[in-house]
């Protein structure tokens, strides 16, 4: 197998995991979990670069930095989270 077809095979499957991700990020604002949100921001920033989805790690970068705030808004965090959502959908589905 040749590493491009490698690496498509692990966006694909990357792919089918971030509906669960984006439902965490959810669960996490509904909480006020900041640092499990942040977390979770984090690990899609990162992986979003590794697997060539430079908008993804871009929207979770913004709310991983938002999140260093004393007091996050949870309406912008609720606007990133849907970004990602519509990413997914439109974009990556």
């Amino acid at each position: 197998m040749s590493f491009d077809n490698l690496m498509k095979e692990l966006q694909e499957s990357y792919l089918k995991q971030l509906p669960a991700r984006a439902e965490e990020l959810d669960n996490h604002l509904k909480e006020k979990n900041w640092k499990d949100l942040k977390n979770e921001f984090h690990k899609i920033k990162g992986s979003g670069g590794t697997y060539g989805l430079p908008e993804l790690s871009k929207i979770a970068q913004e709310a991983e930095l938002h999140l260093n705030k004393k007091t996050p808004d949870s309406e912008y965090l609720y606007n990133q989270i849907q970004k990602i959502k519509n990413l997914i959908t439109n974009k990556f589905i």
